[in-house]
This record gives structure tokens, sequence and C-alpha cells, in this order.
């Protein structure tokens, strides 16, 4: 956990794979405060929209509500928040439609080993 957050605030690329209940979750938050500190829209993924839901009101309340936006295909909140909440889908859409115009600074991909099935 300790390496990992060196890692993201250096502004490494991280994969983090390790159990349940081991910091992940603190990595993540680390990884989104730094890119908020140098003014970057940070996006967390998830394969599943209810996981997204989730991790939505759980970033408001780190966050606050005005930072803090869901993009899932059906539903859209507070779009140009600098801190997105989306599927893997709806990402890619964007990076697709944007091209190297897409404001993506950094993004945050949970429960990455269901995208491999």
């Amino acid at each position: 956990q300790e390496e990992a957050l060196i890692e993201v605030v250096s502004g490494a690329n991280v994969i983090l794979s390790t159990p349940t209940g081991s910091g992940k979750s603190l990595v993540a938050a680390a990884a989104h405060f730094t890119a908020l500190a140098q003014d970057k829209v940070t996006f967390y993924t998830a394969p599943i929209k209810a996981l997204v839901s989730e991790k939505f009101f759980d970033l408001c309340k780190l966050f606050g509500t005005e930072n803090v936006g869901m993009l899932t295909g059906d539903a859209s909140v507070n779009a140009d928040a600098p801190v997105i909440c989306c599927t893997a889908e709806v990402l890619a859409s964007i990076a697709l439609r944007d091209g190297k115009y897409a404001d993506i600074g950094q993004v945050v991909m949970d429960e990455f080993h269901f995208y491999a099935e």
C-alpha cells in the first residue's frame, strides 16, 4: 500500500492487485486527490452500473457532491465534475469520440479482472 501510494503521487502508472480489505480504495482515493491537485479530470470505472452508482455516492462523501459526476449511458449527473464515475464502455466512448482532445487526466479501474471475462 505504501509503495503504491508513493508511485501514484509520483505520477507513475500503477496496477494494484491485492486481496479484499488490503487498502486498494485508499490508494484509489489518493490517486483521485493527486489528480484534483493537478487540475486533472479523474475517472473511476467499474464493469457494472450498480458498482459505478455505489462508488459515486462514496466519492460524493469524500470529495463533495459538486466535485463528483456519474455517466452510465442511462444516467448523467454533474457530467462536468472533475471526478467522474462511469462504466469502462462510457470512458471508451469518450476517448474514441474526442480522441487526443479527450479530457482524461487519469483513470482508476476497479474490478479489472472482470474485463478479461
